[in-house]
């Protein structure tokens, strides 16, 4: 997103403070019934995840490809209710997925948000390529930790302890969010 306009507009909106202006704006956007084609890239917001993972699951089975599951690694204390992304993923090629982690290497290949699609998935590797890109990326999984900070008197400083951590692909399904 680098609209800085569109970013204030929704940005007031999930505050709770837009304004009629706002609103205005917006509405001049939307254009009633109109469907978006499959290889547009669009994402369906929701106001409830149960909504846009009914809408994920539809698309997702609408692929004719086969279904591969990754399961997340959980070690240690690592609370099920705030884990970052699926434990079990499910995903097809074809399958449209975003990003929920930026990337942390030199290269910096995606952001959180970022759009792709599932270009194939071979020997248990996910590879996906970007709209308008010829070259495809082959995902990593990423950790997340679960951190316990707590403050040493003694040495006046704030020391981390490692509780547990959550290993998994850095994407989620992205027809709707």
């Amino acid at each position: 997103q680098h609209e800085a306009d569109f970013i204030n507009l929704l940005n007031n909106i999930r505050n709770n403070i837009a304004t009629e202006e706002d609103l205005l704006r917006l509405h001049q956007h939307y254009r009633p019934g109109y469907q978006s084609k499959d290889d547009d890239n669009y994402i369906t917001l929701t106001t409830h995840n149960a909504k846009a993972d009914s809408i994920n699951q539809n698309k997702l089975q609408q692929l004719a490809s086969r279904a591969h599951e990754f399961k997340a690694e959980i070690i240690g204390d690592f609370n099920e209710k705030s884990v970052p992304a699926d434990i079990l993923l499910l995903l097809k090629p074809g399958a449209q997925i975003m990003f929920i982690k930026n990337d942390k290497g030199d290269v910096r290949r995606y952001y959180n948000g970022k759009i792709a699609t599932i270009s194939r998935i071979e020997n248990d590797s996910i590879y996906v390529q970007f709209q308008g890109e010829n070259d495809e990326l082959q995902l990593e999984q990423e950790t997340w930790k679960n951190i316990r900070y707590r403050y040493n008197k003694e040495e006046d400083k704030i020391e981390e302890e490692e509780l547990g951590t959550f290993k998994q692909y850095p994407i989620r399904l992205a027809w709707a969010i």
